[in-house]
C-alpha cells in the first residue's frame, strides 16, 4: 500500500512538472508581458483615455539605458481603455509594478473616485501605488524626459516618494488612503499636484533668442518630432503643491509653503530646510535653516463650553547657510540661533500653519481630520461641528524655534 501511495504521489509531481514546463498553467509568456510603470487617466470627450508607460529593456554592451514605450486606449470605462491597449498591442499590461497613477486636469470638475475605484478595488494594482493630479493632460506627463531619467515616471516617483533626508515637501497619498478618506464621515482627500517646467530657463531664452535670426536650425527641425523634443530631457516635474478633494471633487490647492506646513505638523520632516530673511535698513539677510527634529500635536478641547483647536509645533533647527557676511557662529549642530532669525521663523511658521487652515475652512475639505477627532473624543458637540469643522472651531497655534543642543 505503501509503494502504490508514493508512485501516485510521484506521478502527481511529474505531471505538475510537464504542465509547468509546457505552460499549461496558462502563464503569461515574458515575451508578451508588457511592465507597466505609470498610468494616466484623461477624459477625451465621454470615454476615458488610458495611457501606460511601459519600461523597455534594450541593455546591450553600448547602451544600458531603458526605453520608454508610451501606449493609449479608449474606454467607456478605466477597465475597458486598459483592454483596449491589450487588444490593440497584443501584450498581456502588467500591472504589478505599476506605481504611479497621474489625473489629468480634465477631472478637475468631476469626481475622480469614477476613475480610482477601478483601481481601488482591482487585485492587479498595488494599493501602495500613489495617485497624483496634473496640472496639465496627464498622458503628457509619461512623454516628458528629465535631464536625469529617459522614463518619466520614475522620475515623478523620486520626487514624491522620497528616502530620509529630503526636504519633506510634498504631501504623498497612495490609492488606499485616498479612498478611505474618500469613504469617510467627511468626504475630504488630497494628492500631490504635479506641474512640468524648464530644467534650464536661463539656457531656454538665450537659446531661443540666439536662433531667432536664422531661418533653419537644428532645433526647428526637431520640433516637428514630438519624441525628438521629448528625449531632449528639458522638463522636471514639481509637485510641490497640493490638490485639495471634498467628495471627490478638486475644491482647492495648498501651495508650496502651506504644503510643508501641512507636512510639519502631521508629519516627521527632519532634514527638511526652510528659509528665513531678516530685514535691517532695507536690506534683507537670508538664512536657510535645517531641521533636525519636530515634535508637533492637534488636539481639540473643551473650552468655556465650546470646542477649541489647538496646535502646537516644536521645532529643532541648526543654520545651513546665510548670506550674512557678519555672522561668525559655526555650522556645527550645536550652534545657537541669533533671536531675531528664531522670532522670524518662529512668525512665518505660525503664518504657514494658519493657511492650511483657512484653505480648509473655505473649501470645507478636512484635511487634518478634524471631523474624526471630534466624533471621537468630544461625540456629544459633534452636531454642532460636523458640517465645516475647520470653519466652526476656534484656533490657538503654537510654534517654537529652538536650537539644537
Amino acid at each position: 500500500m505503501k509503494v502504490f501511495r508514493s508512485k501516485i504521489f510521484l506521478l502527481i509531481f511529474l505531471i505538475t512538472v510537464l504542465l509547468f514546463l509546457s505552460n499549461d498553467f496558462k502563464l503569461i509568456n515574458v515575451e508578451k508581458t508588457a511592465i507597466i510603470t505609470a498610468i494616466a487617466i484623461d477624459k477625451s470627450n465621454e470615454d476615458y483615455l488610458a495611457t501606460v508607460q511601459v519600461a523597455v529593456p534594450e541593455a546591450t554592451d553600448t547602451n544600458t539605458e531603458n526605453q520608454k514605450a508610451v501606449i493609449s486606449g479608449k474606454g467607456k470605462t478605466v477597465g475597458e481603455a486598459l483592454k483596449d491597449i491589450e487588444n490593440a498591442t497584443g501584450w498581456y499590461p502588467k500591472l504589478a509594478f505599476c506605481n504611479l497613477i497621474i489625473l489629468g486636469n480634465n477631472f478637475k470638475s468631476e469626481n475622480v473616485i469614477k476613475v480610482l475605484d477601478y483601481f481601488v478595488k482591482t487585485l492587479r494594482v498595488q494599493d501602495s501605488a500613489v495617485v497624483v493630479f496634473s496640472e496639465e493632460k496627464a498622458y503628457t506627463l509619461l512623454e516628458k524626459a528629465t535631464p536625469m531619467d529617459n522614463i518619466s515616471s520614475f522620475a515623478i516617483q523620486k520626487i514624491i516618494l522620497k528616502d530620509p533626508g529630503f526636504d519633506k515637501n510634498i504631501a504623498t497619498v497612495n490609492i488606499k488612503d485616498f479612498a478611505v478618506n474618500y469613504y469617510g464621515r467627511n468626504s475630504s482627500s488630497y494628492m500631490p499636484y504635479i506641474s512640468v517646467k524648464l530644467a534650464k530657463e536661463d539656457d531656454e531664452k538665450t537659446s531661443s533668442g540666439e536662433t531667432s535670426g536664422n531661418k533653419t536650425t537644428s532645433s526647428n527641425s526637431e520640433s516637428t518630432s514630438g519624441n525628438s523634443t521629448n528625449n531632449k530631457g528639458e522638463t522636471i516635474f514639481d509637485a510641490t503643491k497640493t490638490a485639495l478633494f471634498k467628495n471627490g471633487v478638486l475644491v482647492g490647492i495648498l501651495e508650496k509653503e502651506q504644503t510643508l506646513a501641512f507636512n510639519l505638523i502631521t508629519a516627521d520632516a527632519v532634514e527638511t530646510a526652510i528659509s528665513v530673511g531678516i530685514e535691517n535698513n532695507g536690506e534683507t539677510t537670508n538664512y536657510m535653516l535645517r531641521i533636525l527634529r519636530n515634535s508637533r500635536s492637534i488636539k481639540i478641547k473643551k473650552d468655556n463650553g465650546k470646542l477649541k483647536l489647538y496646535v502646537n509645533l516644536n521645532v529643532y533647527c541648526k543654520i545651513s547657510d546665510t548670506d550674512d557676511k557678519t555672522y561668525n557662529g559655526s555650522y556645527s549642530d550645536y550652534t545657537v540661533l541669533p533671536k531675531k532669525v528664531k522670532e522670524q521663523a518662529e512668525i512665518n511658521l505660525k503664518k504657514d500653519i494658519e493657511k492650511p487652515l483657512n484653505v480648509s475652512s473655505n473649501t470645507e475639505c478636512d484635511v487634518l481630520k478634524l471631523d474624526d477627532r471630534i466624533y471621537k473624543y468630544h461625540n456629544s458637540f459633534y452636531s454642532n461641528y460636523k458640517e465645516n469643522p475647520a470653519k466652526l472651531l476656534d484656533y490657538e497655534i503654537t510654534v517654537t524655534v529652538n536650537s539644537q543642543k
